[in-house]
């Protein structure tokens, strides 16, 4: 049995669903499993369904009708979603929003455009070099490898009761916890 690395499992929230389409493609080809939401909306929905799975968000900084969508959305999984590591990604940056951002509870701020994909790659493994969070990822990839496990082991015993003679299966259930 391969024991495969899980992925890193991203939310990507950016109202540019082009942006969303490319950037989701090449982080894909990094090696990352990624969540696209187009919206603030959408993010808050895969958010509600896929918390559990995830372990990073890019997000937009300006989204919605009041162009805060971004912020809200750090604020979010900083409160609901802790182990979630949010970067938010923006083309407008200045100083005064990474710093609305931090506050928020973002871990970085990068400006996009100006961010060549191997610094954007740096700062995911950064963060989770540095956040509490990383702790928690590794804790959950040892618990999908072992479930993984499980489940084989599980599928081998049925493959094996299939096998087993009529008098050998009734003997075997004597032994089930």
């Amino acid at each position: 049995m391969a024991d495969a690395v899980p992925k890193v499992r991203m939310l990507l929230v950016d109202d540019d669903e082009g942006y969303v389409s490319t950037q989701s493609q090449w982080l894909e080809k990094q090696g990352y499993a990624v969540t696209p939401a187009a919206s603030v909306e959408g993010a808050k929905e895969r958010l509600k369904k896929d918390a559990q799975d995830l372990d990073l968000a890019l997000i937009d900084m300006y989204m919605g009708p009041d162009k805060q969508g971004g912020l809200e959305l750090v604020r979010l999984i900083s409160e609901k979603y802790v182990w979630i590591v949010s970067i938010v990604v923006t083309a407008h940056a200045d100083f005064e929003n990474a710093r609305k951002c931090m506050e928020a509870g973002a871990f970085s701020y990068i400006r996009k455009g100006e961010d060549p994909p191997e610094l954007r790659r740096q700062m995911i493994l950064t963060a989770f070099k540095k956040r509490p969070s990383a702790l928690l990822l590794e804790v959950r990839q040892e618990l999908r490898r072992i479930r993984r496990e499980f489940h084989e082991m599980e599928e081998l015993m049925q493959r094996v009761a299939d096998e087993l003679p009529p008098f050998a299966k009734s003997d075997a259930e004597d032994y089930d916890d």
